[in-house]
């Protein structure tokens, strides 16, 4: 039989490689090549998969859950206009935005990839850096940093992904557990060997949680959560045994500078108390996407050695980047996961309530991890948790469902009208903040002219 090349296939391979380029840096805390390839297939992807539900339907799904990832996008880059670092909120402004885009991104691609197929597809990418974690264990029997050169963010791919292939394990028969046997044995021993405590503590604090949701659907939960026991000690035995043995034999230097050992608590607090104070400067709109490095060394505790990068909690920078604002974007999916928690928590309101329990929990784990590590200035995360949630949330029933259509030329217009508007101030503000840093003084009709 012929090999025929569907649109599936296109968004398949074009996700899988965007996927890998997001999680690349390369020694630098955003690598502007890798960000570009994931960008374009992600985009490519987006186009792919919509065209034909516009030209044919002529109409895009609405509700709250959408209308906060288009709100969140419009925040986070119109935050570049009052920005302290415009250069820095323009690269990363893209970057915060990985969990609203993901989230809009999976119904667009749904009526191409089921979501077995798309499952599959992000444990291919996990268990492609799972695998890359372990060898570089094995060589090291260091903590693993992978090609993200942070233990934390490296951690906390391997943690999401458990909770489903949990989900998966729970519901399948005893004879055809065995492939889901060795992949959970391999996340684990790849999560335990990169020493992320907060990956670590999301993933034991929501398995409970998926068992219990388990027992509320009368599932027979006795052998498999022993087994999932007795994978995790032996994952952690097998690893710090490992590390143990070995320790003397193969070192391996720091690669990036992080927050190490038990005195990094106090380090945090001393991040946070910057940060907190740099946020009361600017209460309203915050200091702009990413550029806590910039305004931090102002407030910089002279006894904390971090790498000054990051806060380290993503809710506290969120507010003092973004304003109130952000910080409540960042808050709404904790309720939308709840909710859909809640729902798998009763009897027939979900066609398959543990699957939607096991992805509303994988995204669960980034935000719990965010509150003591940067998990949303990560592209990979953000998109892998934007991802997680859209796939929980689409299992929900709709019983009547908005749409908005391109057949209103009011609709159109206003859309048009905004989205150029958005444009022109980026543009112009950015015209506005190189003329001044040039030093040259500035006449109202030099500054018409630049703001037009």
């Amino acid at each position: 039989m012929a090999f025929k090349f569907t649109r599936a296939y296109f968004i398949v391979s074009f996700l899988f490689i965007a996927m890998i380029s997001a999680a690349h840096f390369n020694g630098t805390t955003i690598n502007l090549n890798y960000l570009g390839y994931a960008t374009f297939l992600l985009l490519l992807t987006a186009g792919i998969a919509i065209h034909p539900v516009l030209t044919t339907y002529g109409k895009i799904s609405l509700s709250a859950p959408y209308i906060v990832c288009v709100v969140w996008i419009i925040w986070v880059f119109s935050s570049i206009l009052w920005s302290q670092a415009s250069m820095i909120s323009h690269i990363c402004a893209w970057v915060v935005s990985g969990f609203p885009f993901a989230f809009l991104l999976w119904p667009w691609i749904k009526p191409y990839l089921s979501e077995n197929v798309f499952y599959k597809l992000l444990l291919a990418v996990t268990l492609f850096y799972g695998l890359w974690a372990i060898l570089e264990f094995l060589q090291t029997s260091k903590p693993t940093l992978g090609p993200m050169l942070y233990q934390g963010n490296f951690g906390a791919l391997f943690a999401a992904m458990l909770l489903p292939t949990s989900a998966y394990f729970i519901l399948e028969s005893n004879n055809k557990r065995s492939l889901k046997f060795a992949i959970l044995f391999l996340l684990l021993a790849a999560l335990f060997s990169t020493y992320s405590r907060g990956a670590i503590l999301s993933y034991l604090i929501t398995l409970p949680v998926l068992f219990f949701i388990a027992y509320k659907q009368k599932l027979s939960i006795t052998k498999p959560l022993l087994i999932l026991i007795v994978l995790t000690i032996s994952s952690g035995f097998c690893v710090y045994g490992y590390a143990l043995i070995t320790k003397d034999q193969q070192p391996l230097s720091n690669k990036i500078s992080t927050i190490q050992g038990a005195s990094s608590i106090s380090q945090r607090l001393m991040i946070y108390q910057s940060s907190w104070e740099v946020y009361k400067q600017y209460p309203l709109l915050g200091t702009g996407i990413n550029s806590f490095k910039v305004v931090y060394p102002s407030t910089r505790n002279p006894a904390e050695h971090s790498a000054g990068v990051y806060v380290h909690n993503d809710y506290l920078q969120f507010l003092q980047e973004g304003g109130p604002v952000l910080l409540i974007l960042l808050i709404l999916p904790l309720w939308l996961q709840a909710s859909l928690l809640l729902k798998a928590c009763r009897l027939n309101v979900l066609k398959q309530p543990l699957i939607t329990a096991g992805f509303t929990l994988a995204s669960s784990t980034f935000f719990i991890h965010a509150v003591a590590d940067f998990i949303f200035y990560n592209f990979c995360l953000s998109l892998f948790a934007g991802f997680y949630l859209a796939i929980a949330y689409q299992q929900v029933p709709v019983s009547k469902e908005k749409t908005i259509t391109l057949e209103n030329p009011k609709f159109m217009f206003g859309i048009s009208s905004f989205a150029i508007l958005i444009l022109w101030s980026i543009q112009s503000v950015d015209n506005y903040i190189a003329y001044k840093m040039s030093g040259q003084p500035m006449n109202s009709k030099q500054l018409l002219f630049y703001l037009s």
